[in-house]
């Protein structure tokens, strides 16, 4: 703390903000390391979302005052996905035999804890595996009320069937 304080009180003397950013490594280091088999299926999960926003920035990127210079792009680990195929991570296909096993009903609080004990938001499981399901169904797969989620069973052997394939 009392060398971050003396960095800033130098920058705000000198206004020179490049001095002060080389400095700031010297205070505070930090080792971050990376699971790979977890950016991998990171990487499969967003793989509709990553291919719809890189729609989006090349629509952008045609008008003239876009501030959007770069895509988005993910690297493939395995081999190219078909379309029509649906690919579920392990997180979201035990979300989906959780609902089964649940008669398609969970209440909010049981599946926060389903998601917390499988470390990923709630609702960020949920929008991936109505991602993936969306263009088969033209609906949610996963509906949320006040009290509860619930999964239309038609909607649900509709899935099984495309994932079967």
């Amino acid at each position: 703390f009392n060398n971050f304080c003396s960095i800033f009180k130098e920058y705000l003397n000198n206004k020179n903000i490049d001095d002060a950013i080389s400095k700031i490594p010297l205070i505070y280091r930090k080792k971050i390391e990376l699971d790979n088999k977890s950016v991998s299926e990171i990487k499969k999960q967003h793989f509709d979302t990553v291919e719809l926003l890189n729609d989006y920035l090349k629509e952008d990127g045609d008008k003239e005052n876009t501030h959007i210079g770069h895509e988005i792009k993910v690297i493939q680990v395995n081999e190219e996905i078909p379309k029509d195929d649906i690919l579920f991570s392990e997180i979201q296909m035990n979300t989906l035999n959780f609902f089964e096993n649940s008669n398609f009903l969970i209440s909010q609080e049981k599946f926060e804890e389903f998601a917390k004990s499988n470390k990923i938001l709630k609702n960020q499981l949920i929008d991936s595996i109505n991602e993936l399901c969306y263009e088969h169904l033209d609906d949610n797969l996963i509906e949320n009320d006040d009290e509860c989620y619930t999964i239309n069973q038609v909607y649900y052997q509709t899935i099984l069937e495309k994932w079967a394939k």
